[in-house]
C-alpha cells in the first residue's frame, strides 16, 4: 500500500470513526430527554353518518432543551381524502386499487381547529400534505414549560381499506376499526419534528403520554380497546358478565 493509499484508508477510517461517534452522542442526548404529551379526549360515533365528532385537551410538556415557536400535528385520517396520498398509491404499487377507485362516499378525512388560551391558530400545510398541520405558537414554548392546545375535530370514517374503516361482520352486522384517528401531536426529537404520512403498512414513531378518553356510542356496540375502563362499574359488571358468554358454533 502506497502513501496515498495509506492516507485515504486513515481518513476513511477516522470518518467511520467520527460518525459512529456522533451517533453514539446523538443517541446519548436523546435517552436525557423526551417530550411527553397528554390526551383528555371525548368522542361520540354517530353509525349513521359513519362520522366521529370530537375534542380534545393536549398538554404538550417540552423536555427537549429547545425553544420551540411551532407545533406539528398529526391529521392521518386525511389518509383516506383522495387517491393522491401516499397511502393511495402506496396501495396501487402493492396490487391494490380498492382504496384508488374508491367512490367519494366511501372515503374519509378529517376537519379540525386548534387553539391556546382561546386563541384560534391557523394550521399551515406544508408542499398540500393535509396529514400534517403546522401550528405557529403565539408565544415561544421555552425548555421545561408546557401549554394547553383544544381541538375540536370531525372524522369521516372510510369504508375498510386498511387500518382505519367500518364494514360488515361476519353475521350481517356492523363494525368499526379506529385507530390513528384524533388530532395528534407529532415526535419532536434530537433531529426535529418527525412528520410522516399515514401508510398501510409500517408502524408510527410517536410520543408517550396519559390518556383518557371517554367515548359515547351507540349501545349495540362494544369497544374493544386498550387501557383501563374506568368510573363505569355498571359497564364492568357487564363486561364480565359477558366474558362468561358461551359463543355457540355451527
Amino acid at each position: 500500500m502506497n502513501k496515498a493509499s495509506r492516507f485515504a484508508y486513515l481518513f476513511l477510517l477516522c470518518a467511520c470513526i467520527l460518525m459512529q461517534n456522533h451517533g453514539f452522542a446523538q443517541s446519548l442526548t436523546q435517552s436525557i430527554w423526551q417530550q411527553k404529551v397528554d390526551y383528555t379526549i371525548q368522542v361520540e360515533l354517530d353509525d349513521k353518518l359513519n362520522t366521529l365528532q370530537g375534542q380534545e385537551s393536549i398538554g404538550y410538556h417540552n423536555n427537549s432543551p429547545d425553544t420551540l415557536t411551532e407545533i406539528y400535528v398529526h391529521l392521518w385520517a386525511n389518509a383516506y381524502l383522495d387517491n393522491s396520498t401516499p397511502f393511495a398509491e402506496q396501495q396501487v404499487r402493492v396490487g391494490n386499487t380498492k382504496f384508488y377507485y374508491a367512490p367519494e362516499k366511501d372515503r374519509g378525512g378529517i376537519n379540525a381547529n386548534f387553539s391556546i388560551d382561546g386563541k384560534l391558530l391557523e394550521p399551515r400545510f406544508e408542499k398540500g400534505n393535509l396529514e400534517v398541520a403546522v401550528l405557529s405558537l403565539n408565544a415561544p414554548l421555552l425548555p421545561g414549560d408546557s401549554l394547553l392546545l383544544t381541538s375540536k375535530f370531525n372524522v369521516k370514517v372510510p369504508k375498510e381499506f386498511s387500518r382505519m374503516g367500518n364494514g360488515e361482520t361476519w353475521f350481517g352486522g356492523k363494525d368499526y376499526q379506529i385507530t390513528q384517528w384524533f388530532p395528534k401531536v407529532a415526535m419532536y426529537d434530537v433531529n426535529g419534528w418527525q412528520a410522516f404520512n399515514y401508510l398501510d403498512m409500517g408502524e408510527f414513531y410517536d410520543n408517550f403520554g396519559d390518556y383518557k378518553v371517554s367515548i359515547t356510542l351507540p349501545s349495540h356496540y362494544i369497544v374493544g380497546a386498550s387501557g383501563i375502563l374506568l368510573e363505569n362499574e355498571q359497564e364492568e359488571a357487564w363486561m364480565d358478565e359477558l366474558s362468561k358468554t358461551i359463543i355457540k358454533t355451527v
